[in-house]
């Protein structure tokens, strides 16, 4: 890719980026009045999207002692593209966002053990619940949730005596590419490119462990994989 088409495709990226946080904030906005408004009047948090599919949070909120008037809250850019997820992970967030400004401004966070799940998140979760249904606001990530991305990365299938195993990346360095083409000429390895982000907790591609699924049904999703995936169409995939 040249540098000029590099510097166009990062100038429209970064736009996307700023109207979708533009979206977020006006969603924040509407959801402070309706679901915090009796506790006072909180500004709307200062809204960054990240770009990290192997993180295991959707989202979180950052509070900073140099900033007590406000905090940030950061959405994995996965999520946005299903209007539930995102409203469920941001009204998430914004029950920490208003603890954080109700019950800790006057508190050095240093020192301040703070139970982030307690009751106070609790009873507000339960109120948005109350309206917006069971569960909306849950203390972690369910299956409910959706995620996607336009991006493809590398799944890399590796036989092992416990079963399949797999690791994963989005763009493999050269020592990486060694490692998949030794582990499919030596192991039976499969590698095969796919969107599907069920993989992106388990291990990087390289490394000395190996992520092995633990229930049958993502076992046999795996499985599957394996099998459809071709050694001569993997390797060309590099």
């Amino acid at each position: 890719m040249s540098n000029f088409i590099q510097q166009i495709t990062q100038k429209y990226q970064k736009t996307v980026l700023a109207k979708a946080a533009a979206n977020l904030a006006s969603e924040a906005r509407d959801l402070l009045k309706k679901y915090f408004s009796d506790l006072g009047d909180f500004p709307v948090p200062k809204i960054e999207i990240v770009n990290n599919p192997s993180s295991k949070w959707l989202g979180r909120c950052i509070y900073n002692n140099r900033d007590r008037g406000n905090t940030k809250v950061q959405i994995q850019r996965t999520i946005l593209a299903d209007e539930k997820s995102r409203r469920r992970i941001l009204a998430h967030e914004l029950v920490h966002h208003v603890d954080f400004l109700l019950n800790w401004s006057d508190k050095d966070l240093k020192s301040y053990r703070h139970d982030g799940h307690g009751t106070f998140f609790q009873e507000r979760a339960a109120k948005i619940n109350a309206i917006e249904g069971e569960n909306f606001v849950s203390k972690t990530s369910d299956e409910e949730i959706i995620q996607s991305t336009d991006k493809d990365y590398l799944l890399l299938i590796i036989p092992r005596e416990r079963g399949l195993a797999f690791q994963w990346t989005f763009r493999p360095s050269s020592k990486q590419k060694e490692f998949i083409e030794f582990n499919i000429k030596n192991k039976n390895a499969r590698l095969i490119k796919t969107k599907d982000l069920d993989w992106t907790h388990g291990k990087k591609i390289g490394t000395n462990a190996y992520s092995i699924p633990l229930g049958q049904e993502i076992k046999e999703k795996l499985k599957k994989l394996y099998e459809q995936a071709s050694t001569s169409a993997a390797t060309s995939t590099l």
